[in-house]
């Protein structure tokens, strides 16, 4: 597992641990910080020290030049890693024992070469952040499914992307993604125009939210309406209709 970590993702080490709590044979979970780390660095080690007998690794990945700085640390942790499949997610995601398990088993299934999950989301205590997490599972979901129903499943989400490292070394590596911000649409989009599947497993992980404000909420929402608007503006487009009653 390879996971990029910042100290701001609420619950942090609880996110960790479920993690290091899986019922798979053998699997290692490496970290990626910058400049330090601090609080992410805390957590990673007090996992380590919880779990000796588990390779548990924090990678200092330095200064972050331009770019995608999550890509960036991606390509360190991908240098480190020991097994032939790789798995992504982020800081803020929360598995139960069986996760590993059950999306290897859908990349097992023939042609398919990245497994993606679906995510709900825990609201972080404010009323902003209940919104938000009342528009993941009302807004969110069906964008993903209505997606994969139009154009297929050619993207991938950030929650979870399990792939083999032969299949990201023939797209070109995680370099390839790095000038981009939609690094998981991307992703998976270069999976899907290279001959393989990209499968939404029936796994849904969970994401924690931070207590948020309406001002970081409303950031949020932005940045997730201009990105669809960047990589997918005829479905941007098509909005006008789905909220046409708005």
């Amino acid at each position: 597992m390879l996971k990029p970590l910042s100290g701001s993702a609420p619950c942090l080490y609880e996110n960790l641990r479920s993690h290091a709590l899986q019922d798979y044979p053998e699997y290692e979970l490496l970290f990626g910080v910058s400049d330090g780390g601090g609080a992410a660095v805390a957590a990673a080690d007090r996992l380590a020290r919880e779990f000796p007998r588990l390779r548990i690794e924090v990678v200092e990945c330095g200064s972050l030049p331009e770019g995608n700085p999550k890509v960036f640390i991606l390509e360190k942790l991908a240098a480190q890693a020991r097994y032939d499949l790789l798995l992504v997610n982020d800081g803020d995601i929360r598995v139960g024992s069986g996760y590993f398990r059950r999306i290897v088993r859908d990349l097992s299934r023939h042609g398919v070469g990245l497994v993606s999950c679906l995510y709900r989301a825990r609201p972080g205590g404010t009323f902003p952040s209940l919104i938000e997490a009342l528009w993941i599972s009302a807004e969110h979901q069906w964008q993903v499914l209505l997606g994969r129903s139009l154009h297929g499943m050619r993207f991938a989400l950030g929650a979870t992307m399990l792939l083999r490292r032969g299949d990201l070394a023939r797209i070109g590596g995680f370099q390839r993604i790095g000038p981009f911000l939609a690094d998981d649409y991307v992703l998976g989009n270069l999976i899907a125009s290279s001959g393989l599947n990209v499968a939404l497993s029936g796994y849904a992980v969970e994401t924690l939210l931070p207590a948020d404000s309406w001002k970081a909420v409303w950031r949020h929402l932005l940045r997730w309406s201009r990105t669809i608007r960047v990589m997918r503006p005829w479905g941007h487009a098509g909005l006008i209709v789905t909220h046409g009653t708005v």
